[in-house]
């Protein structure tokens, strides 16, 4: 009965942060000329008015088959709608589902995690300044996080309660994930595979799930073949190693990846320890990098009167300290060994494995967020702990 009430409470708690930040976020949202300013709104805001006009098999849709094609077909859907107000509608629903999906994730880690660390992520994530912004561009890391932690949620819940239906329905989302880019493909994989060790789903029930698990990709696949000439849900890969990675410059094939790390392993080494600081960077590269967070960062602020100095120092003390925090998080989180423990060390291992090789940038943190905070917030109690210890003991050694 403590445990429910507790419980109650913190939903209240969540929902009134929602409600309070919501007028403000919409606020900054439709004040200014955000949803075009994403990095990538270029492409997705003209393929998404391709695909709302030419169709879903058309072969003139911008971007194809490089980039994925989930988030603007989804804002298709949109356009087709509100016609003339789709991107002030896209902006909206993004804010919504992702404060939605807030909730469903305190839901998800409580059991896994306990109240205050479950509470904390969760504010967190609503009040985090830069998932404003993303929610307002036309950018998919919102929907990306709100379909993966909505459809890991709903297949958790759906085996407790035996509703079946809410785990084909998770699978489709987390199908969904993928075709809205394909790098949550290992994440996923790594998902149902714990949830298979620990669950042993009968046959005939891991092949069901399968066929809407893979519904979704394989639609998405089959328009690329059709329209593309290529059965991919993106084009992207190699792509991206050798655009962003020094090393794999002269690659042009997935084939020449493995061969040129081998080759050149001190290069890569070197090449991904930049790419991790940049990684967990509060600021990162030059100032026309740093225009996606529409001047949130203190050092467009407070550039002047030696306030930068500062605002350096503490990002990179705070940087450093979250670090620490993961180290000692993801050392007690293979100690205690749950699901969502083995679920959330191998994920972050996974997005600190593709920043070291391919490319560090403090954006790519907005996803693996739903990793990285809860073993940051448990290792932050592992620190305390070891510190009440050593208080303790000085105490006792003076007295």
């Amino acid at each position: 009965m403590l445990g429910k009430l507790t419980r109650n409470t913190d939903h209240r708690i969540l929902v009134l942060a929602i409600v309070l930040s919501l007028p403000i976020k919409l606020g900054y949202i439709f004040s200014r000329n955000l949803f075009t300013s994403g990095p990538d709104a270029d492409t997705y805001i003209p393929a998404s008015i391709d695909f709302s006009t030419q169709g879903f098999f058309s072969s003139s849709i911008t971007g194809m088959p490089y980039w994925p094609a989930g988030y603007p077909w989804l804002n298709s859907l949109f356009a087709k709608l509100s016609e003339g107000m789709w991107e002030e509608t896209t902006q909206f629903l993004q804010t919504i589902i992702f404060s939605f999906a807030c909730l469903v994730y305190f839901n998800m880690i409580l059991p896994y995690f306990g109240r205050s660390i479950a509470l904390l992520s969760s504010l967190f994530l609503i009040l985090q300044p830069a998932w404003v912004v993303a929610s307002g561009e036309a950018m998919y890391e919102t929907y990306l996080f709100s379909s993966l932690i909505i459809g890991c949620y709903l297949i958790i819940k759906g085996k407790r309660k035996i509703a079946i239906d809410s785990i084909y329905i998770g699978l489709l989302l987390l199908g969904f994930s993928m075709v809205i880019h394909p790098r949550t493909f290992p994440i996923v994989c790594v998902f149902l595979t714990l949830l298979q060790l620990k669950l042993r789903y009968r046959p005939k029930e891991l092949l069901i799930g399968l066929l809407f698990f893979a519904f979704l990709p394989i639609m998405f696949a089959l328009r690329n073949w059709v329209a593309e000439n290529s059965f991919t849900l993106s084009t992207a890969l190699v792509g991206t190693a050798s655009s962003y990675n020094v090393v794999f410059r002269s690659c042009s094939s997935i084939e020449c990846i493995p061969a040129t790390i081998f080759s050149n392993f001190s290069g890569l080494f070197s090449q991904g320890i930049t790419n991790l600081t940049d990684f967990f960077s509060p600021h990162w590269g030059p100032d026309s990098k740093g225009t996606w967070f529409h001047s949130l960062s203190g050092l467009f602020l407070f550039p002047e009167g030696g306030v930068t100095e500062v605002i350096v120092f503490v990002g990179r003390f705070v940087s450093a300290l979250s670090v620490i925090f993961l180290i000692l998080g993801i050392w007690k989180a293979v100690q205690r060994g749950s699901l969502f423990d083995h679920f959330f060390v191998i994920s972050t291992a996974i997005f600190l494995g593709t920043a070291f090789v391919i490319f560090g940038d403090n954006r790519h943190r907005l996803i693996a967020s739903f990793a990285l905070l809860p073993l940051q917030l448990l290792g932050s109690r592992v620190s305390w702990d070891v510190f009440k210890r050593i208080y303790l003991k000085t105490l006792s050694f003076a007295k």
